[in-house]
């Protein structure tokens, strides 16, 4: 059991960090503002997240105010680890409410980037659904150590010979693999073997597109090759560049068989190995088989050289989002603006 006065003064801690008090209360995510000019069906549904996260707050300093006013002798372990779950279920879900704020504020900004840039009203069109229907997809239970599992069981597949073989002669587009990351822009190199262009040419049209993205800082618009190298592409610039390259579909899960077999490579956002939910890793889906009863997928992951190979258990759980599916598009297609504006 802890040291019961060291119990009550982390419970004092917590309680004032919700207040706000403490210089350290920027370690508690405040609420983001609801933005104008949205939907009115959107506003009610963000407004009641918000209320509920208000609400939530209120209940949790009654019940910490509550457990500082017993003596020490009184408050028990129990108490104090409930206070911690409460305290991290809020934080959780006001980060999660915050992503979806940050997300109609870059929606809407690729969207007037798009209009500036003179795409076509089709290619706008497809862009805006496109960027609004990249969801949560795959198993959303899975824990962090059922994807380390399933991370395993696919790393020590390796080259299985019997699976590479069915792959080979399996439906899905003939891909070039763009190489092996040193860096943080496994998107980069995905998007790169999904439209089959060399890294340097995918980069730098990425380069091109942090440069002019209002959706980014002044400082990460300045240095847009550190920020590719530190924290990659978001799923919005890898829609954005694929519409550049050609033409780009989000697809369920259970599309991704289809999409493989009609042609096109699926690019998709994946748990990464450790297990880490908050984080994220681009790889590319490139052919569908099926082996012992199972409908299993050829994956190419640039932290590895060669292909990897998961059935559609393993890929539901450590699957983050839907996946973006690409397709050359003949004739023009739309440029992003260069350094020097032309």
């Amino acid at each position: 059991m802890k040291n019961k006065s060291e119990r009550l003064r982390i419970a004092i801690c917590v309680l004032l960090l919700f207040s706000g008090v403490l210089a350290h209360a920027d370690r508690i995510p405040a609420i983001a503002n609801i933005p104008a000019g949205i939907s009115s069906k959107q506003l009610a549904t963000l407004n009641q997240q918000k209320q509920a996260l208000e609400n939530a707050l209120r209940v949790f300093q009654a019940a910490a105010a509550a457990f500082n006013a017993k003596s020490a002798a009184n408050q028990t372990d129990q108490e104090f680890n409930g206070l911690q779950a409460q305290r991290s279920e809020y934080v959780q879900s006001v980060q999660s409410f915050n992503e979806q704020i940050e997300a109609i504020r870059i929606i809407r900004s690729m969207n007037a980037m798009a209009k500036r840039l003179d795409w076509g009203t089709q290619k706008r069109s497809r862009l805006d659904n496109a960027l609004n229907r990249l969801q949560g997809d795959g198993n959303s239970t899975a824990t962090g150590a059922d994807i380390r599992q399933a991370w395993q069981e696919i790393l020590t597949r390796g080259e299985n010979g019997t699976l590479a073989r069915e792959a080979s002669e399996a439906d899905g587009p003939k891909i070039v693999w763009s190489g092996r990351q040193s860096h943080e822009d496994c998107a980069v190199f995905a998007l790169a073997s999904a439209v089959g262009l060399p890294y340097s040419v995918a980069a730098a049209r990425a380069t091109e597109l942090i440069k002019q993205g209002e959706w980014h800082s002044a400082e990460e618009r300045a240095n847009p090759q550190q920020l590719i190298e530190s924290r990659g592409l978001n799923g919005g610039e890898v829609i954005m560049l694929a519409e550049v390259f050609g033409r780009a579909e989000v697809v369920q899960s259970s599309g991704f068989e289809k999409t493989l077999k009609s042609g096109r490579p699926v690019m998709i956002n994946v748990v990464p190995p450790d297990g880490d939910t908050f984080s994220g890793h681009e790889v590319v889906l490139s052919k569908t088989f099926q082996h012992g009863g199972e409908t299993w997928f050829e994956m190419l992951d640039s932290n590895h050289d060669h292909p990897l190979y998961l059935n559609a258990k393993g890929l539901n759980t450590i699957l983050q989002e839907r996946g973006v599916a690409f397709r050359p598009e003949s004739g023009a297609t739309p440029k992003l603006l260069r350094g020097d504006g032309k």
